[in-house]
């Protein structure tokens, strides 16, 4: 409960599978349900459960009794898989960190200082120039249309002759003659790498 009521993000979570009450698959099926991208590491005396848990998606087992070694291997593995799974956006929003994956980021609007970071579900707000922003972000996925407003090429459903229009919003966002070259570049040059063309 206190995982999802916090809306926290973690990288990675270690479940004993033999928890008293809800067990370890159990949990890790919740878990799914909240944050398809946690790196989970099941932690067992039974390899016999090992079957079961793999509906889960758990990253790697460490078998009881456990050594060091074996966690710092472990915890080695996932830095590894961390640096080259999805990117990911972090600051602060209420006095709270918040971080959040690039593929759930539609686009950034500024309004006088203030950034709006729009999602799929939810906004949040940053005290950032968008000049200082758009060098912080990846730059193969988000690319400036206007002067007010940085793009996810991701959700981008077309580009017309002053618009940009999105998919999963009835929301257009204006594309402006100083930004329309590299905007359609930089989506061109996306798409190709996402399908290797």
């Amino acid at each position: 409960d206190e995982y999802i009521n916090d809306n926290a993000i973690y990288d990675a979570i270690f479940l004993d599978m033999e928890m008293s009450g809800i067990n370890g698959i159990e949990t890790a099926n919740k878990l799914r349900e909240f944050d398809k991208h946690v790196i989970i590491v099941f932690i067992t005396s039974h390899t016999k459960y090992m079957q079961k848990s793999f509906e889960c998606m758990p990253f790697r087992f460490l078998v009881k009794p456990i050594y060091f070694d074996d966690v710092q291997h472990v915890i080695d593995e996932i830095r590894v898989k961390l640096k080259e799974s999805h990117p990911t956006f972090m600051f602060n929003y209420k006095r709270k960190y918040v971080r959040l994956f690039y593929d759930d980021i539609v686009y950034f609007e500024s309004r006088s200082h203030i950034i709006l970071v729009k999602t799929v579900g939810e906004e949040y707000q940053l005290m950032k120039p968008l000049n200082e922003l758009i060098n912080e972000l990846q730059n193969d996925t988000f690319f400036r249309a206007h002067k007010s407003y940085i793009v996810n090429c991701k959700f981008v459903k077309e580009i017309t002759e002053k618009h940009v229009i999105l998919y999963g919003t009835d929301f257009t966002i204006p594309l402006s003659r100083t930004y329309k070259k590299g905007f359609i570049e930089g989506f061109i040059n996306s798409y190709e790498r996402k399908y290797m063309i």
